[in-house]
C-alpha cells in the first residue's frame, strides 16, 4: 500500500479515536523500536485537521522487546516509566499519541495525572511498522463505529451477567460468579464516561470487552493451546491443562511448556499469581492469531474468549499480585446466564 494510504488511516484514527479537534496542541511521542515513517506521517495528519502537531522520540527507561512482553504487567504498582522530558511536553498538549514498543506507560502516575487534567490520550504498543499499522487501524470512520457498536452490545450484556461458564473443544469447562466489579472495555474511541480502557485514554488496536470475576469463584479446568504470556509472550504448540479451586490454579499439567509455565510462576513467589483474574471477549476482525504480536492482538481477536492470572489493580479489581498473565485458547465458547454469546470462537450475534 502507498503512503497515501498510511496518511488515510493516520487521519482517520486522530480525527474519530482521539477526536482531534483544529487548534489542539498534540505530541506524537515514539520510541527508537518504530519504523520512522510512522511517527511522521502521524504529524503530517494532525497538521491538515488544522491541529498544532509536534513529535518527540523518547528512550526508555528499560526496554521492553518482543520477546518479554510479559513484563509489562509485572508492575502491579503504578510506577513512573516515562522520563521526567517527556512529561512536561505531555503537559504541555491537549491529546498525545503514544506509539512505542511496551504498554508500561499505562503504570504512569504521571500519566494518570494528565487524564485528570483532561488530557487525551492514544497508546498504539507494538505497532512497530508500516505494515501492522496498515493492517490493524481502521481504514474508514464506519470501521470505528461498527468497532464501538459491537464491543458496546458485548459491554452491556458482560455487564449484566452474573455467572459465566467458558469451554473449548480441548477441555476447557470453567465457572465464575460475576457482579463484584465493573465491566470495562476497549471500543476504539475516546471515552471519558465509565467503563472505558482508562478515562481519558484508548488503546488500540481496540476491541475487548473485560471483567474481572468474584474473588474465589471461579472452579474447573482451562486448557490453554493458542497463546500465553508466560516467560515469553508466545504461541503455544502444547497444551496446558489448569485446575481451579475457589479462585486460584492450583495444578498445572502437561509436557515441556507447562514445566516452564511453573517455573516461570516459582520465580515470583507470590501466591496471588494464580488467582483467576480476568475474563474478556474479542471484537475486534483485524486482530489475528499472531502468538507475539500480542497481548494486544491476541486477546482483542473477534471471537476470542480469553482467562487471565494474576494481578487485576488496573482493571478495577483488588489483587495485587506481582504480574498480569493473559492467555488465550483455540475455538472457546462463552455463556453468560446461560446465553451463548461466543460459540466456538465466533460472536454469537
Amino acid at each position: 500500500m502507498s503512503d497515501a494510504e498510511l496518511l488515510k488511516r493516520s487521519i482517520v484514527i486522530l480525527q474519530h479515536c482521539l477526536q482531534l479537534r483544529p487548534k489542539d496542541h498534540i505530541l506524537v511521542l515514539f520510541d527508537e523500536t518504530i519504523e520512522e515513517c510512522l511517527p511522521k506521517t502521524l504529524t503530517v495528519a494532525a497538521a491538515l485537521l488544522e491541529a498544532v502537531p509536534q513529535s518527540m522520540c523518547y528512550l526508555p527507561q528499560r526496554w521492553l522487546f518482543e520477546r518479554e512482553f510479559s513484563q509489562f504487567g509485572g508492575a502491579w504498582k503504578f510506577q513512573e516509566t516515562l522520563p521526567k522530558v517527556v512529561i512536561s511536553a505531555m503537559k504541555a498538549a491537549n491529546c498525545v499519541v503514544i506509539i512505542n514498543s511496551d504498554m508500561d506507560v499505562i503504570f504512569s502516575l504521571s500519566l494518570r495525572e494528565l487524564l485528570k487534567e483532561g488530557v487525551r490520550i492514544l497508546l498504539l504498543p507494538y505497532i512497530l511498522n508500516k505494515e501492522r499499522f496498515l493492517r490493524l487501524m481502521p481504514e474508514i470512520q464506519e470501521e470505528v463505529l461498527e468497532l464501538k457498536e459491537v464491543t458496546e452490545k458485548y459491554f452491556h450484556l458482560m455487564d449484566q451477567a452474573h455467572h459465566a461458564r467458558i469451554t473449548s473443544p480441548a477441555g476447557t469447562d470453567l465457572e465464575m460468579h460475576l457482579g463484584n466489579y465493573k465491566t470495562g472495555y476497549s471500543k476504539g474511541v475516546i471515552s471519558t464516561g465509565p467503563g472505558g480502557f482508562v478515562g481519558g485514554m484508548e488503546l488500540l488496536p481496540a476491541g475487548q470487552v473485560i471483567r474481572v470475576p468474584d474473588k474465589g469463584s471461579a472452579q474447573g479446568e482451562i486448557v490453554l493451546n493458542r497463546s500465553l504470556m508466560g516467560h515469553e509472550y508466545t504461541k503455544l504448540h502444547e497444551s496446558i491443562e489448569l485446575t481451579v479451586k475457589d479462585g486460584y490454579v492450583v495444578d498445572i499439567k502437561g509436557e515441556i511448556e507447562a514445566e516452564r509455565f511453573k517455573e516461570f510462576l516459582l520465580k515470583w513467589n507470590d501466591p496471588e499469581i494464580y488467582n483467576i483474574t480476568e475474563l474478556g471477549i474479542g471484537t475486534n476482525p483485524r486482530c489475528r492469531f499472531a502468538g507475539l504480536v500480542a497481548p494486544v492482538e491476541d486477546t482483542h481477536t473477534r471471537g476470542q474468549a480469553t482467562i487471565a492470572f494474576g494481578n487485576d489493580t488496573h482493571l478495577g479489581g483488588n489483587t495485587k499480585a506481582s504480574c498480569h498473565i493473559d492467555s488465550t485458547m483455540w475455538f472457546p465458547s462463552l455463556e453468560l446466564d446461560g446465553k451463548i454469546i461466543v460459540e466456538r470462537g465466533h460472536l454469537n450475534s
